[in-house]
C-alpha cells in the first residue's frame, strides 16, 4: 500500500503548559512535515506518547490531523494495547475519525507464547476493516517476533506492512525472503535507515523526522534513485542526531528537544518522562545544526 512506503512520521503530540493537546502547535507541525515532503504520518504512535492519551486526546489528534493533512499524505493511527478488544476497538475508532491504516505493536506487559500471539493477531485481522502495520518493537514489549513467525502474520488478511525495530539488521532481508516482492516491509531503528534501505525496506518509520524531515526524505529518495554515495554522504551529515535519538534511551525526549532546538518547541514530555538534561540537550543541539549543515 502507498500509504505504508516512504518516509513515515509517527508525529510528537505538542503539550501546552498545563499538559494539554497544542491544538495551533499541532496544526502548524502537520504543516510543517507535509511541506518537506514525507509520504504519511501516525499520530497517537510510541513517539507521540499514545500511552498517555485519554481517549478524547486521541480522537481530537486524529480528527485534527486528518482534517489538516486533507488528503495531502495518509494518516495513521497507533492503535496498541494490552487487550486484543482494545487493539480491535482502536482500529475502528480510528477508522470512524477518518484515518486510513493503523499501527499496532505486540501486546505489551502480557508478554504472550506465540501461539498466543498468532491468535491476538488472528482475532484482530479478523475483525478490523482498516488495513494494519504490524511493529516489531522487542525493546517496549518484551516480545522479539522471529521473521518465520512474523511472516505467517503478515498473511493475515488487513495486515499489510511490517515496522521492525529489533536493531538486527538482518531482520529485512530475512523478512524480504519470507513475503511477497511487494509486501512493504518498513525500518523503524532510526540509526539503520540506511543499511535496511539496502537490505530492502520500502519505507522508514522516522521519529527523526518530525526534526529533520528533509533530510529524511532526501535518504530515502537518495537510496531510490540508485545514488548510494551521494545517501551515504548524508546519513554520515545526520547520523549524530539519528544516534542521540536512538541511543540513549531517552527517544520521545530527544526528538521533543530537538524541536526546540529549531525554535519549533513542542512542549515537555507528560510524566514520568522528564525533558532532557542540560549534558543531552548540548548534545542535540550539535546533533541538530550537524544534520542542517549544507
Amino acid at each position: 500500500m502507498s500509504e505504508m512506503r516512504g518516509i513515515v512520521v509517527p508525529l510528537v503530540t505538542p503539550f501546552a503548559a498545563d499538559s494539554s493537546i497544542d491544538v495551533d502547535r499541532l496544526v502548524e507541525h502537520v504543516d510543517r512535515v507535509i511541506e518537506a515532503g514525507v509520504h504519511g504520518v501516525i499520530v497517537a504512535a510510541s513517539t507521540g506518547e499514545g500511552v498517555s492519551l485519554l481517549d478524547c486526546e486521541r480522537d481530537l489528534l486524529i480528527r485534527t490531523t486528518v482534517e489538516v493533512a486533507a488528503g495531502r499524505v495518509s494518516v495513521l493511527v497507533g492503535c496498541s494495547s494490552y487487550a486484543t478488544n482494545d487493539v480491535v476497538a482502536k482500529i475502528d475508532r480510528a477508522a470512524e475519525l477518518g484515518a486510513v491504516g493503523g499501527m499496532i505493536t505486540h501486546p505489551y506487559y502480557a508478554l504472550p507464547d506465540e501461539r498466543e500471539l498468532l491468535t491476538h493477531y488472528e482475532t484482530v485481522s479478523g475483525r478490523v476493516a482498516l488495513p494494519v502495520m504490524v511493529y516489531n518493537n522487542p525493546a517496549t514489549t518484551g516480545i522479539d517476533m522471529q521473521p518465520e513467525a512474523f511472516a505467517e502474520v503478515l498473511s493475515m488478511p488487513n495486515l499489510v506492512a511490517a515496522k521492525e525495530s529489533s536493531g538486527d539488521c538482518t531482520r529485512i532481508p530475512r523478512l524480504r525472503r519470507l513475503v511477497a516482492p511487494e509486501f512493504p516491509l518498513l525500518c523503524g531503528t532510526d540509526n539503520q535507515a540506511l543499511e535496511q534501505f539496502v537490505g530492502g525496506a520500502d519505507g522508514w518509520v522516522a521519529g527523526v523526522a518530525n526534526v529533520i524531515p528533509a533530510q529524511c526524505v532526501a535518504l530515502f529518495n537518495l537510496v531510490a534513485a540508485g545514488d548510494l554515495v551521494g545517501a551515504q554522504s548524508l546519513y554520515r551529515r545526520i547520523y549524530r542526531y539519528l544516534t542521540a535519538a536512538e541511543l540513549t534511551g531517552k527517544y520521545v525526549q530527544v526528538n521533543r528537544a530537538g524541536l526546540e532546538v529549531l525554535g519549533f518547541p513542542v512542549g515537555p514530555p507528560r510524566q514520568p518522562l522528564l525533558a532532557v538534561d542540560e549534558e543531552l540537550m548540548a548534545e542535540v543541539a550539535l546533533a541538530v545544526e550537524e544534520a542542517n549543515r549544507t
